[in-house]
């Protein structure tokens, strides 16, 4: 049977079912698809889009010219399924999950930016703008209204630590406040206002502070602040002779009383020492007297003019302790030792115990 052709005469108009061919396919003019008026300019003009149910582009997402470039954007960016890491990649922990409908471009940050957690430190505790000191005498106690802090948020979400709370321990008396969900600012030296807590401790030790939240996964965060209580270490001279008193409890207060002003240290955790003679101690009426915290080591050396020698040839530890009441009206437990001779440290002379 015979085969008939179309053939197709440029310049006229054609209709066909359809048109296969391959190799490019060259258009002047308007192309035009029904629904939309003019193909060729919606897709050749920069920034131009064709959204879904313009009819070229039907399913959802958008198809646009942006300075020459094709690009193709679609809406469901979810994965359809649980994926479960078996390998740590990235910021994601080998093990971690996410679930359907977790979006494409959170999993690619994850993978890409490693999370870093929100800080916090706390600086000082102060009442009414002044910060409290953090090395105090057995029984000074204190107010606070404030705490003084450095805050910097999570990379890369920008979240700050969440659900804080402020508390002490080891004082007589403690705390624990809620400062709430959010209470913090980002950035160093904030100030952030609390009920006024008074704290005391009455024996020598550590008070502590600690100030703690979570970050968004829920992992707690803290910083601690410590506050020493301390017995007093006391140096001087005194014309007392403890080694021929009928009272030496008596006389240990009375010495102490007079000493305290002159050298003195709430800095030592030991019965080491560094100090200097005084005029009360290059008095050849006067004998040196050296007190401190009783659960400190016995003194075993001292150095003196460049010399080091045994304790026992300069100074007696008398009796094993005795006890005081401090300037903050509490009592302390002490180590007693006097010069064996008067005048027994030159004015401005170095003098070292060493335990």
């Amino acid at each position: 049977m015979a085969e008939w052709k179309k053939v197709l005469v440029s310049g006229s108009n054609i209709e066909v079912n359809q048109i296969t061919g391959s190799g490019d396919a060259d258009i002047q003019g308007t192309l035009s698809i029904e629904g939309i008026a003019d193909v060729s300019a919606s897709i050749a003009a920069a920034g131009s889009a064709i959204t879904a149910g313009d009819g070229l582009f039907n399913n959802a997402g958008t198809l646009s010219v942006d300075s020459g470039s094709l690009i193709i954007k679609a809406d469901n960016t979810e994965i359809q399924s649980t994926i479960t890491s078996n390998q740590t990649v990235g910021g994601i922990a080998s093990g971690e999950s996410f679930t359907a409908g977790t979006d494409v471009e959170d999993l690619l940050r994850q993978i890409l930016i490693s999370y870093i957690q929100p800080t916090i430190n706390l600086d000082s505790v102060k009442f009414s703008g002044t910060s409290a000191a953090t090395t105090r005498e057995v029984g000074d106690s204190f107010t606070i209204n404030q705490i003084q802090y450095d805050a910097a948020a999570d990379d890369p979400d920008g979240d700050l630590i969440q659900n804080v709370g402020f508390a002490s321990s080891g004082a007589d008396t403690n705390f624990a406040l809620s400062l709430g969900t959010n209470p913090l600012t980002a950035g160093n030296n904030q100030t952030l206002s609390i009920t006024t807590q008074t704290i005391n401790k009455t024996s020598a030790g550590t008070v502590q502070f600690t100030i703690s939240g979570s970050d968004a996964d829920g992992a707690v965060i803290s910083d601690t602040l410590p506050v020493y209580y301390r017995v007093r270490t006391v140096f001087g001279g005194s014309s007392v002779d403890l080694n021929n008193s009928s009272q030496q409890s008596t006389d240990v207060q009375t010495i102490y009383n007079a000493i305290k002003s002159q050298r003195s240290s709430l800095s030592r955790t030991t019965a080491d020492f560094t100090t200097t003679g005084n005029t009360t101690t290059d008095n050849n009426s006067n004998y040196t007297y050296y007190m401190y915290n009783s659960s400190f080591n016995d003194l075993a050396q001292y150095t003196q003019a460049g010399f080091t020698s045994a304790i026992g040839g300069a100074y007696t530890k008398i009796g094993t302790t005795f006890t005081v009441t401090n300037d903050e009206g509490e009592s302390v437990s002490l180590k007693v030792y006097q010069s064996n001779g008067t005048q027994a440290v030159n004015n401005n002379q170095e003098i070292v115990f060493i335990d």
